[in-house]
């Protein structure tokens, strides 16, 4: 990504243009068409070619202020303890240092194959992390004559067409240079094989002044592929042009021909367009910042194969605070970070989600990681706006920074969230977290390391970091996500790495078992038998409980299970109890290795029935399930002696004693 000096106040005033209305858009029509140049990826005769690049991408200076904003009530969420990320799959190594700095990886999942980009690099992997080809950009969009200078790259799988798509920008930056987007296509979902490539110009001249297109936005939907960028002057040219969005004509294009539709919104910056994971999702959304405490949402939509449109809308949000451009990582080495700007967005199901980097606090300069949920409303085919559901920000411990975060969402309602951590003593890891529909609004939770940098120390030549990250997800399983980021590798450089995780599922979702055998652990049965176990109701396990000696009353039930497969990926406990006002109720499960029970939840006791959920982290699934699919639980309520005094009798009630399970994928 290339940047020059710009400040943009609140989208009316931007250097170098007069004042402009809000959402004025522009449309310029159909650009020329350009057939498709044929390739095969087979046909490389180094099909690993990783040899080192010359160049680098140039130094960001680019400063962008915006005014407070009204600002939304919805609350921001920050994390809570439960594990969310379970089935930490595969780690792999993707694309090493190329030269230019920083990577800005990318990558798309295919059900087979993982296509990732790099500064300026094209490789595929297998799932199991086998590189069957890299080449430099360069390499392969030479047969469509690429600028001498190619810079950000993107990738996506289009999941209802089957194909994957890169774009790559090029550029020759002079007072008559070009500015493209060089366009790639795959024939199918296994990207070893043929590929249609374009290259389209989406260079501006408005009087005397051109302008060409930086950091791109890269969306698409069941009838459009659609790209953005923010438009910066040509050498021997002044000022800013906004952003460009270009739209092509799904079927036209895979059908080997690339007519660009462009429009101009002359007073935004960066609009990041989503991925669409479903096939009735009528636009493509975009979201950029507004304010402080807004965004704005834009819908791209087609109404025929030559007929596009581009609309946009507010939409408040929580405020956040500008964060610091430096972080400080081991040895002293200051890490260069970017700006507040929208870097992922995705849509599914009415859903659209997107993320940001922003300040720990006004106090607290420190990057983290902000994300937002919105629904479309089926905005705006429908008159209803879209709206705000949760906002959630996750904040970095004391001496650290998270970095360019993407998020990505699932048919389930599943999210998950992937960025990267950096701090005086982590040169860089690539972190995620998740959340169910279930869970606090807003919350995410705990973050989890899903890799760490092999290196101990990043410097490079400019210690620049990003500019984006990437989690996608997988097409094949539901709840599976694939994310890239990039760590410090051999020598103080790059290294990116590519990683599977799954999202925990909710409770309908997973396999239910229920309890083979109840008896008492403690105390004396006063109703109920196995069967009460089963279900939610009013028919409960009731236990009276019986005095014993230093400690209370105590009341127990000893609950069985045989599960019906040992290869678990999430597993989850639920139960309800009741009681008396000052006991409180633990639940035990039999470590079946060293034969000792171990607490792994409490609550305290109340006369009203309480329904809790336990979810167990790997390192518990291990322990307490039997090489035969065996877990022993004991239910136990305790009301313990106060002043000396041995308490009264209560009753435990027990009820909806389950264990929820998934299979490792």
């Amino acid at each position: 990504m290339r940047k020059v000096s710009l400040s943009i106040a609140l989208r009316g005033l931007v250097l170098g243009l007069s004042a402009a209305s809000f959402g004025q858009v522009i449309a310029h029509g159909a650009g020329p068409s350009k057939v498709a140049v044929k390739i095969n990826t087979k046909d490389f005769k180094t099909q690993v070619d990783a040899a080192g690049r010359k160049g680098a991408v140039p130094e960001h200076k680019f400063k962008q202020v915006f005014k407070p904003g009204p600002g939304s009530s919805v609350p921001v969420g920050g994390i809570f303890e439960q594990p969310r990320i379970g089935n930490l799959g595969l780690l792999f190594p993707g694309i090493g240092n190329t030269g230019p700095e920083p990577p800005d990886p990318d990558l798309a999942v295919g059900p087979t194959h993982i296509v990732e980009v790099v500064n300026s690099d094209v490789a595929f992997f297998t799932k199991a992390g086998n590189k069957t080809f890299q080449q430099s950009a360069q390499q392969f969009f030479a047969s469509v004559s690429p600028e001498a200078f190619d810079f950000d790259p993107k990738v996506i799988y289009d999941q209802i067409a089957k194909r994957f798509v890169i774009v790559d920008l090029g550029l020759n930056d002079t007072s008559s240079g070009t500015s493209s987007f060089l366009i790639a296509v795959s024939d199918d979902s296994d990207p070893t094989g043929s590929w249609s490539l374009f290259k389209v110009s989406n260079k501006q001249t408005v009087g005397s002044n051109n302008y060409w297109l930086d950091y791109p936005g890269f969306g698409y939907n069941k009838d459009m592929i659609v790209f953005s960028g923010n438009m910066f002057a040509m050498s021997g040219s002044s000022g800013f042009n906004g952003v460009q969005i270009m739209a092509f004509d799904k079927t036209t294009l895979y059908g080997g021909t690339a007519t660009p539709f462009s429009f101009t919104i002359a007073d935004d910056f960066t609009v990041q367009l989503a991925k669409t994971y479903d096939s009735t999702t009528p636009v493509v959304y975009g979201v950029s910042q507004e304010s402080q405490s807004s965004v704005r949402v834009t819908a791209v939509e087609r109404q025929t194969s030559s007929a596009f449109s581009v609309k946009q809308t507010i939409v408040n949000v929580p405020s956040w605070s500008g964060y610091d451009q430096f972080i400080q990582g081991p040895g002293g080495v200051p890490v260069q970070n970017n700006d507040p700007r929208i870097l992922t967005a995705a849509t599914l199901g009415g859903r659209l989600v997107a993320s940001h980097c922003a300040g720990v606090s006004g106090s607290d300069g420190r990057p983290a990681a902000r994300w937002y949920e919105f629904k479309t409303n089926n905005w705006p085919v429908a008159a209803t706006l879209p709206t705000l559901v949760q906002a959630g920000q996750v904040n970095p411990p004391a001496g650290h920074g998270y970095n360019f975060p993407a998020v990505c969402l699932d048919s389930k309602g599943g999210i998950a969230l992937a960025f990267t951590k950096i701090g005086t003593t982590t040169p860089g890891q690539l972190i995620g977290c998740g959340r169910r529909p279930s869970d606090p609004a807003g919350a995410m939770s705990a973050p989890v390391v899903l890799d760490s940098s092999t290196g101990s120390q990043y410097g490079g030549f400019s210690t620049r970091w990003g500019d984006y990250f990437d989690v996608e997800q997988d097409p094949t399983t539901v709840g599976k996500y694939w994310a890239v980021g990039m760590g410090a590798g051999d020598n103080r450089k790059w290294q990116t790495y590519i990683k599977s995780f799954v999202v925990s599922l909710p409770d309908a979702s997973l396999d239910k078992s229920l309890p083979s055998a109840v008896s008492i652990s403690g105390g004396k049965l006063s109703s109920g038998d196995r069967p009460s176990l089963f279900t939610d109701d009013t028919n409960n396990y009731i236990v009276r409980s019986e005095a014993i000696r230093g400690l209370g009353q105590l009341a127990g039930a000893n609950v069985l299970f045989a599960l019906t497969y040992t290869d678990i990926d999430t597993m989850r406990v639920t139960y309800s109890v009741s009681g008396i006002a000052g006991a409180s109720a633990s639940v035990f499960a039999l470590n079946v290795t060293t034969g000792q029970y171990e607490q792994i939840d409490s609550v305290g006791l109340t006369t009203a029935r309480q329904t809790r959920n336990t979810e167990f982290t790997p390192a518990q699934i291990a322990k307490y399930v039997s090489t035969s699919g065996g877990v022993n639980l004991v239910v136990r309520g305790v009301l313990p002696v106060r002043a000396g005094r041995m308490p009264g009798v209560f009753s435990l009630a027990v009820d909806k004693v389950n264990i929820l399970t998934s299979k490792k994928q």
